[in-house]
């Protein structure tokens, strides 16, 4: 019943004795305070402020809330929306075909 409990000791005692250099911190090396200098920025050459004039390009309007809730309709027409789900459906087959190809020659190569 002991040899367990030494042999736990024992592990113990050698994990402490490899994990110790690990944990333990380190004496600094020789400090030299001169080596770190703070050098003044001159404020009036390292930042310039320039106003900038508002373009038309970004206007902000108010939207009443009849507005903001009102639907429109696509712009595409029935036959579009057509097109678009059969492309979306042939590319979802298309996708799970390279897949399992992909996965059937991984597993050839095992």
């Amino acid at each position: 019943m002991l040899d367990p409990v030494r042999r736990l000791l024992g592990m113990l005692v050698v994990a402490t004795a490899l994990g110790l250099p690990v944990v333990l911190p380190v004496p600094a090396a020789e400090y030299d305070p001169s080596d770190q200098t703070v050098r003044p920025i001159a404020p009036e050459t390292a930042q310039r402020i320039e106003v900038l004039t508002p373009s038309a390009e970004q206007q902000v309007q108010a939207v009443s809330p009849e507005e903001a809730q009102r639907v429109t309709e696509g712009t595409r027409s029935s036959s579009g929306r057509a097109a678009n789900t059969v492309a979306k459906v042939f590319i979802s087959i298309l996708a799970a075909g390279v897949s399992l190809a992909a996965m059937a020659a991984s597993l050839l190569f095992i």
